[in-house]
């Protein structure tokens, strides 16, 4: 049974999908609260707080998963250009 596998690309995908939704999500909770001029409370600023913590942690996550996959795609053109 494989525990991690760098090559997979699922992380790349939801990361993908679930931050733009995340931050469409707390942008319309802000404009919903501004329309109707009712004030923010805390659930406004930890929605977020959190949000940020996800963009950090899909961020960290997206680059990470690039960062192996450019690793792989150098060694591949380093081997075809200098191939003997």
């Amino acid at each position: 049974m494989v525990l991690y596998n760098e090559h997979r690309t699922d992380t790349i995908v939801v990361a993908s999908v679930c931050i733009p939704i995340a931050t469409l999500a707390v942008i319309l909770r802000f404009f919903a609260r501004f329309s109707k001029r009712q004030s923010y409370y805390a659930e406004e600023w930890l929605a977020v707080g959190s949000l940020t913590a996800f963009l950090a942690y899909g961020g960290i996550s997206i680059y990470g998963k690039l960062r192996s996959f450019l690793s792989i795609l150098r060694r591949l053109l380093l081997m075809l250009i200098f191939r003997k």
